[in-house]
């Protein structure tokens, strides 16, 4: 039936047009024009054609000797697709079908429009792809197909468009592939929208060069890799829109050169770096978006000298430090989003200056301190979001004199005391859990929020205790106290309630040793019906009499070292003390106590020292910190002492040689002890075992008169020569003290070439050796403890460092730090004084190198000089030096590249020098 009444319309125009009207529109545009009708549903048009009617008078329709010229249909419910008819309008100026509901593809047809100067197909339901012949359309000055379902790629024939001065808008489609350059071409055009797409590759430095171009949205696409530093280079530039893509890199500096830029929007990347300096030329910046990238290091001072910024949105990144008292030279803020980052320190007072802020957010950090108490100025603020920081104190009165509040979240910090927010009529959501605050805060606040009011969970309220005492104690009293008008009580012990305990305080008439466990309170309000408070545990233990003592000092030691938190605490606190994890109990006294690997933590109280029936101590592999304390010597009767593999810090107390009867075995390793080991250990008759290895140590006694020494450990530390000498054959069965940390302070010196320099190395021992070495080549002849030489130029810059042996602790080499010298000027050629003694090749450093490895020869005479680097089968790779050369000190580079600049891989190679009178090779590794 439609194609019956096609036929019939057009028809009826041929005929029309065979007499009233073929003077007034040539009959292929006629003829265009129906098909289009006929294509797209015509009869159903919101302004539809008489066809009866002269072609003049149709809506959208424009004529000019008769040819169509303009054709505009948008918005007019066109159904169906475009015909191909379309290409025999070939006088339209101006063709626009935008907003309707056509369907298929665009004819490629369209390409025998020339004179077409706007083509905006917009805004329907297009799909496949743009046709190569819109190349074709040379006049064309606006070209507008966003919002279609386009796929492939974008033509490089559209770069042929060089009369677009306009938009070229081809965003939300499908499109996919790479970035023309040939966009390069449209050098009159303003206007580039490729967003929405699914464009793919880097971003080609080509549109870089369009000299008009004020805005550029290049968003929500999957290009890759840096901006182009060409960006600079377009001057007018006032929007660059690149966010929901896969960039990488930094921003090049060359964004200062974007005078005229007012957004920049690069959130949702993986951009990286500090911003660039150079950004604060962008002074008429409005917009910096750069949510959700890589950015690092503090926030940049630039950005705060942007006075016009008033959306800032840093958020969702790895800035780190504090907040800049400088946020408040900006007081054009309307959004600032610092959240998701690693900011520190308090929040600015002077961001209470920013008096048009209507959105801040800073949450997600561990930002400290209070919360600002002066909010007078931001009475327009609606959104502020502070959550899950570490902010302690209470929230400000003030906060309600920002009366435009509609969404308030403080959750997830350390916050008490919250005001009367009644003021805040216009406040829909708030949250506040996970908090310190009481029913006295949020009694007054019900109701506040109209949408949301989220107050629970909230911190347990007081302090942990542990409390010991006797059994039989009279008229034990523990009390809560909580604010709030009704509340309502219930203690329990060791989580199970206790009956008649309602009150705010609990009683024991007389404690038994059954009594022993945590109490803690749950409270609960009439009016907060949804949040419960916990008091915070109060361990009661009941005691022994006859353990008093001990009992007590284990408890101490639990609380000290994180007891709670030990991998295994069985019964500990809270049965009697011979049921306790590891502990074993002679005669009424602790005598064995066993806790290695258990997780303690936290540092050793000094009552260890009361525990004087301690025979066996072990507490290795944990993380205990501080100093060991020097009580611990009250342990006369102790015979292992482990304390290796721990964290502790400070000096080996003295009088731990005291323990001269019963301490065999000493463990102190893998800790982070310093200075002397003391003498008096020398005193131990019974000592079997000493490790005192992976320390700071420094200064080891004599250990020759102690016996019964079979095991000694001392390595990685500072002891030297004069500390190992004299204890060498002194153990029986292993003695290991090598490796040493190296002596001497690590420095830079510079010296004028010419001058005489005398590099010291310090080290104590009786049969010393010494070989000094420049940059890790022995240097010949330089066997002394002090290395002089006189400087001849850059051949003698590098790191100085002399390796000392002894003949006596063999099994021990120990190096002095780096001495980096520089040398300013050179020596002249002609100063025979200033020659090397003899042919040399000096090893290459560095060696194994990347990339690049310097080989240094020395001549005492003029010489002809070949230098060649050959493979392992002895094949030349390059020949580095080829000529006659003066004598003195000179050297060579390569790059791991063959004769021709090719590079060669990994593996080893030889280099030989050969003059008249000396050859010699050496072996260079290259590592890729």
């Amino acid at each position: 039936m439609l194609s019956r009444i096609s036929c019939m319309s057009k028809a009826l125009v041929c005929l029309f047009f065979a007499g009233q009207l073929s003077a007034q529109v040539i009959g292929t545009d006629s003829l265009a024009l129906v098909a289009l009708y006929d294509s797209t549903n015509g009869a159903s048009w919101s302004d539809t054609w008489d066809l009866n009617t002269p072609v003049s008078t149709w809506y959208g329709v424009t004529v000019d000797s008769e040819r169509v010229v303009i054709l505009d249909l948008h918005r007019n419910n066109l159904n169906g697709v475009i015909p191909t008819e379309i290409g025999d309008l070939t006088a339209l100026h101006w063709l626009s079908l935008d907003r309707n509901s056509i369907v298929g593809t665009i004819p490629q047809e369209i390409g025998n429009l020339t004179s077409l100067a706007h083509l905006r197909l917009n805004e329907n339901q297009l799909t496949g792809a743009i046709p190569t012949e819109i190349g074709n359309l040379l006049s064309l000055r606006t070209l507008r197909l966003e919002y279609n379902q386009l796929t492939g790629s974008i033509p490089d024939e559209i770069g042929n468009l060089i009369n677009i001065w306009g938009s070229l808008d081809l965003s939300h489609n499908q499109l996919s592939g790479p970035i023309p350059t040939t966009l390069g071409n449209l050098t009159d055009m303003e206007l580039l929208y490729l967003n929405d797409n699914q464009l793919s590759g880097p971003i080609p430095p080509e549109i870089c060069s369009l000299p008009r171009l004020y805005h550029l949205d290049l968003a929500h696409n999957q290009l890759s890799g840096p901006i182009p530093t060409e960006i600079g280079n377009l001057p007018w530039l006032m929007g660059l829109v690149l966010r929901n893509n896969q960039i990488t890199g930094t921003i090049p500096s060359e964004i200062g050169n974007l005078s005229m830029l007012s957004r920049l929007d690069l959130d949702s990347n993986q951009v990286t770096g500090p911003l660039p300096p150079e950004i604060v030329n962008c002074t008429e910046l409005n917009g910096l978006f750069l949510k959700s990238n890589l950015f690092s290091g503090p926030l940049p001072s630039e950005i705060f000298q942007l006075t016009k910024l008033s959306h800032l949105n840093l958020s969702d990144n790895q800035f780190a430090g504090i907040i800049p008292t400088d946020i408040g030279s900006l007081p054009g803020l309307f959004m600032l989003y610092l959240n998701n980052n690693q900011l520190t320190g308090s929040i600015p007072d002077e961001i209470s200056n920013l008096s048009n802020l209507h959105w801040l957010d800073l949450s997600n950090n561990p930002l400290t301190g209070t919360i600002p108490g002066d909010w007078s100025q931001l009475t327009g603020l609606t959104r502020l979001n502070l959550s899950n920081n570490q902010l302690t104190g209470a929230v400000p009165p003030g906060i309600t004199g920002a009366h435009g509040f509609h969404w308030i979240y403080i959750h997830m910090n350390q916050l008490e005391d919250l005001p009367d927010l009644s003021p805040l009529n216009s406040l829909t959501k708030l949250h506040i859990q996970d908090n310190r605050f009481t029913f006295e805060d949020i009694e007054m606040n019900m109701g506040v929020a109209s949408e949301e009011f989220v107050y629970t969970p909230q911190d347990s309220v007081g302090l942990e205790q542990f409390l010991y005492v006797h059994d039989g104690m009279k008229d034990f009293t523990h009390k809560v106290s909580v604010g709030g008008t009704a509340n309502q009580y219930q203690w329990m012990k060791d989580d199970g309630d206790i009956p008649g305990a309602i009150e705010p305080r609990y009683s024991i008439p007389a404690v038994a040793l059954s009594d022993t466990g945590a109490y803690v309170c749950r409270i609960t309000n009439a009016i907060a019906t949804e949040l419960t408070l916990h008091s915070r545990p109060m361990h009661l233990a009941v005691m022994e009499p006859s353990m008093e003592l001990d009992s007590l000092t284990l408890a101490h030691l639990y609380h000290s070292t994180g007891g709670p938190d030990w991998s295994n605490n069985a019964n500990w606190l809270t049965g009697p003390i011979a049921s306790w994890e590891s502990v074993d109990i002679s005669d009424g006294r602790i005598y064995n106590l066993d806790l290695a690997n258990r997780n303690l933590s936290g540092p050793l109280p000094a009552t260890i020292g009361n525990l004087t029936w301690m025979t066996y101590l072990n507490f290795s592999e944990n993380q205990l910190t501080g100093e060991i304390p020097a009580a611990i010597t009250n342990l006369t009767g102790m015979a292992e002492l482990n304390l290796g593999h721990n964290q502790l810090t400070g000096p080996i107390p003295v009088g731990l040689g005291e323990l001269t009867e019963t301490l065999t075995v000493i463990h102190l390793e893998d800790n982070r002890l310093c200075g002397s080991v003391p003498s008096d250990i020398a005193n131990m008759d019974s000592l079997f075992w000493l490790d005192v290895s992976d320390n700071d140590l420094t200064d080891f006694p004599d250990l020759s008169s102690v016996p019964q020494l079979h095991y000694l450990y001392l390595e990685n530390n500072r002891f030297t020569f004069e500390d190992i000498e004299p204890n060498i054959g002194v153990p029986l069965e292993e003695f290991i003290y090598h490796p040493q940390d190296s002596v001497g302070i690590e420095r830079d010196t510079t010296v004028t070439a010419g001058d005489t320099l005398d590099i010291v190395i310090s080290i104590g021992g009786t049969a010393n050796q010494y070989q000094w070495m420049l940059n890790g080549g022995d240097i010949s002849g330089a066997n002394d403890s002090t290395y002089s030489f006189t400087a001849r130029g850059d051949i003698d810059e590098g790191a100085y460092i002399c390796r000392a042996t002894n003949t006596i602790a063999t099994d021990l080499i120990i190096y002095s730090r780096p001495v980096h010298l520089t040398v300013e000027g050179e020596l002249a050629i002609s100063d025979e004084a200033s020659w090397p003694d003899a042919y040399a090749l000096h090893p290459a450093y560095p060696n194994p190198f990347n990339p690049v490895s310097t080989v240094r020869y020395d001549l005492p005479q003029a010489s002809t000089v070949s230098l060649a680097v050959h493979d392992i089968l002895g094949r030349e790779v390059v020949r580095l030096v080829e000529s006659y050369m003066e004598p003195g000190y000179h050297y060579a580079q390569w790059n791991g590249r063959d004769q021709l600049g090719r590079s060669v891989p990994s593996g080893i190679y030889i280099a030989r020098l050969v003059t008249t009178e000396y050859s010699k090779s050496i072996k260079m590794v290259l590592l890729k």
